[in-house]
């Protein structure tokens, strides 16, 4: 509708095997299809009668190269090598709650290398795990904002003044929780979380360090990116997280948009928010006063005369770029499940050794009967160690190979004529 029909007279002209084409009008292409195989669909095809002759080798050929692959499979994994140390219990009674008031205590517990050849010669993988941790949970799961993670509208690399109506649109994917409260200590205004969710205020923040277990022995660095001294970095680490993530879906705010827009940084502890610009450190007052009607409001941002609070909007409690945030961010599968702490280079650790394992322990899992544990592993080429996956392989395989048998028993016991119309049936 809406076309002019154009007339064409159409002439109806016989072909080679009785049938007509129609030809357009001088002038006027013609939609047919050339005489080509490939257009006119007469190319050969080969179309395989699913005999005896066929299904038996079939089968037994797949069924022996699955178990083949399950054999590779296993043996990749049993080769990988790895611990697992619980810690939440020997550290239950030293847990520094969000509230606390006091000093964290440290708290440390022994464990051995095993004596075998591979943790002294490879890189070490560092997971924490958690046990009956449902970050599945739907309501949980979608109590993100990916857009303010990306700084979508955010103007992140200005230093523009944003509103409350920016606080709401910004927040608004994290669907209600965690994105905004009420500050008491000025007037009851809006102060918006950054970043907000459930997902990120729950992020995993114990701090955990491995030393040789003798009188001051040294701590195990954890790599690339390390701080200068002899002390493990406890933020900011560097290749844990997938790379798309650190390179298309995380953006960090520049420091003017932080001294416009943040009106508390920090959290409950600067020194693990991912903040690690030195500037950072001479605009913001050394903690925030009064109730902010946060738990943990951090310090409070000063405009450039270094005396005047800002007018910022948000509570920028932890940085957004920092690796150990976009690891957590990934919402794992399953209520058991690990994810990449850090890694420990090749040669760093050594086979039957003793070490401590220091924790800063300040993730409670006893409300949701919950355990933690610190998991060392080694890798192939294939992951970790996972025997599900060989496991998968060998009964396929065995299915394959039973089925064959079977097929090749009822040909021997009761073959049947390929083709015979006597098992023909029809009304």
């Amino acid at each position: 509708p809406g076309y002019a029909l154009e007339l064409t007279s159409i002439l109806r002209v016989q072909g080679k095997k009785g049938c007509y084409a129609p030809l357009a009008m001088s002038g006027t292409p013609s939609r047919r299809p050339s005489e080509s195989k490939f257009k006119q669909q007469k190319l050969s095809a080969w179309t395989p009668i699913m005999g005896p002759k066929w299904i038996i080798p079939g089968y037994a050929l797949v069924g022996i190269l699955f178990i083949i692959i399950g054999i590779v499979v296993l043996t990749t994994s049993v080769s990988v090598l790895s611990m697992e140390v619980r810690y939440d219990l020997t550290c239950e009674e030293k847990i520094f709650n969000w509230n606390s008031t006091g000093t964290l205590t440290p708290c440390t517990l022994e464990f051995t290398i095993p004596d075998e050849v591979g943790w002294d010669t490879k890189e070490v993988y560092v997971y924490y795990q958690l046990e009956n941790f449902y970050q599945n949970h739907r309501r949980y799961s979608q109590s993100l904002s990916g857009s303010q993670m990306l700084g979508k509208g955010m103007e992140l690399d200005t230093s523009e003044l944003l509103t409350d109506s920016d606080g709401d649109s910004i927040t608004s994917e994290c669907r209600g929780f965690n994105d905004k409260y009420k500050d008491k200590s000025d007037d009851n205004k809006d102060v918006y979380m950054y970043p907000c969710g459930l997902v990120a205020s729950s992020m995993f923040n114990d701090t955990l360090m491995i030393r040789l277990a003798k009188t001051d022995g040294p701590f195990v660095m954890w790599g690339t990116g390390e701080c200068p001294g002899t002390t493990p970095c406890p933020t900011n680490p560097t290749n844990v997280a997938w790379t798309s993530d650190v390179s298309t879906r995380y953006n960090s705010p520049n420091v003017d948009w932080i001294k416009t827009n943040c009106k508390y940084i920090g959290g409950q502890d600067a020194a693990r928010s991912g903040f690690i610009d030195p500037d950072l450190s001479t605009i913001a007052t050394a903690a925030a006063t009064g109730d902010c009607g946060a738990p943990a409001c951090g310090r409070r941002v000063l405009k450039p005369d270094g005396v005047t609070p800002n007018d910022g909007v948000f509570n920028c409690w932890h940085n957004t770029t920092d690796e150990d945030l976009m690891v957590w961010m990934r919402i794992a599968a399953l209520s058991t499940f690990r994810k990449l702490y850090r890694k420990i280079p090749a040669g760093q650790l050594t086979r039957g050794a003793t070490y401590n394992l220091v924790v800063e322990n300040r993730f409670p899992v006893a409300g949701f009967k919950g355990s933690k544990s610190l998991v060392l592993s080694t890798s192939s080429f294939l992951g970790g160690k996972n025997s599900a996956l060989s496991s998968a392989y060998f009964v396929v395989g065995a299915i394959c190979v039973c089925a064959s048998i079977f097929f090749l028993v009822l040909t021997l016991v009761a073959p049947r004529v390929m083709g015979d119309p006597r098992y023909l049936t029809w009304k």
